[in-house]
């Protein structure tokens, strides 16, 4: 599987949004977002039909009257104490409308879940009615067939999720080798007869063949040749391609005792004549075949084993696959000496050489014991931790999406209401990007300290060796914290983004009421302004009174002057007129 580009992770977050998907991050989440809204739906219809949606709205209402009537006298405040309440007002049932009222239906075949890639292992989008687990068969049954949500809900849990899938398909893909090393490392052989049949190979065929390879220090080419393949390591132990494969080790090489499942050869199995009567019906076969046949019973012993042989490096042939799983195996469940013939004491001789000798292991035990209580303590945290995170995470999104209906109503239906349920939202909803992010260095890391995945898998799942148990803590505390870690500095960015939109929020409180203020000081001039308008009108209509009155005066002055002056022209004209007459 290659590396999808960011475009192309991005068109199919557009294609899966026109088809109104939600896209959940595991097989739980199917189920918890259709009971979480179904919860979420019950009690929203529980507080419409009581009536205590109203609550908030007496509440604005209330507070804004006593407000008004604190700030001024009543004449300049009516006009902005209704503004105010109109805001508010309307801000509450925007709230409603987008982070309450359930609009968007969401159908069961609309929730879908489709694993993050990983190389190696195919992906498949699930659905609740057609899902790889119990989940709605067994337990969650009856679940609702479509539920309700807020469109701001809605449309929030669609983005964040879009992102994060978006970034984890552009992620390069790996395979998972954490969960292959835990799965590797509970693999044991669980046969008695199985476990009898590996001790007796091992006393019969693998001492007697390391016991010649070291005294005859071979240095042929065909040793050289599978010392460079396969490693320095490959002749300590059982199935060394060296004894198997090279001749003169486990060709020449026969089981001391008849074994089970090898039938007797009169070709092979000389000690006793074809009609002899005290012939046991199984033969001794020579410890190449022996080993084919043990290898596969061993590789058995697993049930995921077709899984993990596949998944071990995809450059190895089968045999390969099969050898470092049986390494792992019998590195939990080590073969131990049959109590019989001089190899006995030859092998547990204190200072002789052998596989393991008494006095390296009083020499290991005390540091083993304090790294391995250091490497089981941390290893054990990462595995429960990427066991359950999923499952928490559904199982806390469930609960969020049932209480929501309060997270409003108890905000009083405010538009910081809106803001903290998206920061409430993403911060649980990118937890999935967090913890992928650190499950993929984990891995990375994992894979660039052992190249070879069998190396990795003998060292860090069942080795007893100090350095790989003391890498294996240091890995595990590294890539744990990291599981820890990466939420906490989100957390932060979130807290502080939380503790912005308050000092937001205080902004804008402060920012209605300068609004009030200054929607009163308009009141207030717009009275003054009528009054004094009406003053100056008054003014202007007595001036004019005034004007007239003394032009009426001004008249009556000049119409009493002009008949004055008549009354002396007449009397002047008659005084003249008797003046001629005298003459």
């Amino acid at each position: 599987m290659q590396t999808v580009p960011l475009e192309e992770a991005l068109q199919g977050l557009q294609d899966r949004q026109k088809e109104n998907d939600m896209i959940v991050n595991s097989g739980l989440e199917m189920f918890t977002t259709l009971f979480g809204w179904m919860f979420y739906d019950f009690i929203w219809e529980i507080l419409v039909k009581t009536g205590i949606v109203l609550i908030p709205f007496i509440m604005i209402i209330i507070t804004t009257m006593i407000e008004s009537r604190q700030s001024g006298d009543s004449g300049s405040t009516a006009l902005g104490m209704i503004r105010t309440l109109e805001i508010r007002l309307l801000l509450a049932f925007f709230v409603v409308l987008f982070a309450a009222q359930p609009i968007v239906t969401l159908t069961v075949n609309e929730v879908t879940y489709t694993p993050r890639a990983i190389r190696g292992l195919p992906t498949q989008t699930e659905h609740p009615h057609d899902n790889n687990t119990t989940y709605g068969s067994i337990s969650f049954k009856n679940y609702p067939e479509s539920v309700k949500v807020p469109l701001l809900w809605y449309a929030t849990l669609n983005t964040i999720t879009g992102i994060n899938r978006s970034v984890m398909e552009a992620v390069p893909p790996i395979k998972d080798f954490r969960t292959y090393i835990n799965q590797m490392r509970l693999v044991s052989i669980n046969d008695d007869y199985v476990r009898q049949e590996t001790n007796q190979f091992y006393t019969d065929c693998f001492v007697p063949a390391r016991s010649k390879y070291y005294d005859d220090e071979p240095g042929s080419t065909a040793v050289t040749e599978r010392l460079e393949e396969y490693g320095r390591e490959d002749p300590e132990w059982i199935g060394s391609r060296i004894y198997s494969e090279v001749p003169g080790y486990y060709d020449k090489l026969r089981a001391e005792t008849p074994v089970k499942g090898f039938p007797y050869n009169a070709t092979r199995d000389k000690e006793w004549e074809a009609d002899d009567p005290g012939r046991p019906e199984f033969g001794r076969p020579n410890c190449r075949e022996w080993w084919n046949t043990l290898r596969e019973k061993l590789v058995e012993q697993d049930k995921e084993a077709g899984l993990w042989t596949n998944f071990i490096n995809y450059d190895w042939d089968e045999g390969q696959r099969k050898d470092n799983l049986v390494k792992n195996i019998l590195s939990r469940d080590p073969p131990k000496i049959v109590k019989r013939g001089p190899y006995y004491a030859y092998l547990n001789g204190a200072g002789e050489d052998g596989d393991r000798s008494l006095l390296q292991d009083v020499r290991d035990i005390v540091g083993w014991l304090a790294i391995f209580g250091e490497a089981a303590t941390h290893e054990t945290f990462l595995s429960v931790f990427l066991k359950i995170e999923d499952e928490l995470q559904a199982l806390v999104l469930m609960g969020i999406f049932a209480l929501l209906p309060f997270l409003v109503l108890f905000m009083g239906f405010k538009i910081e209401s809106m803001l903290y349920g998206v920061i409430l939202l993403v911060s649980v909803k990118i937890l999935s990007l967090l913890w992928f992010l650190a499950w993929w260095v984990d891995n990375n890391l994992l894979l660039a300290m052992y190249p070879e995945t069998g190396m990795m898998a003998t060292s860090l799942a069942g080795s007893a060796d100090l350095a790989a148990l003391d890498l294996r803590a240091l890995l595990s505390t590294l890539t744990g914290s990291l599981h820890i870690i990466l939420p906490l500095i989100f957390f932060m960015i979130a807290s502080y983004a939380g503790v912005n939109m308050s000092g937001i929020s205080d902004m804008v409180s402060s920012t209605a009421q300068r609004w009030k203020q200054a929607s009163e000081n308009m009141n207030r001039n717009a009275i003054n302004t009528t009054v004094e308008g009406y003053k100056w009108n008054q003014r202007r209509k007595q001036n004019n009174e005034r004007k007239e009155e003394n032009r009426e005066q001004r008249g009556n002055e000049r119409s009493q002057m002009r008949s004055e002056w008549r009354a002396e022209l007449r009397k002047h004209r008659e005084e003249i007129r008797k003046e001629l007459n005298q003459r």
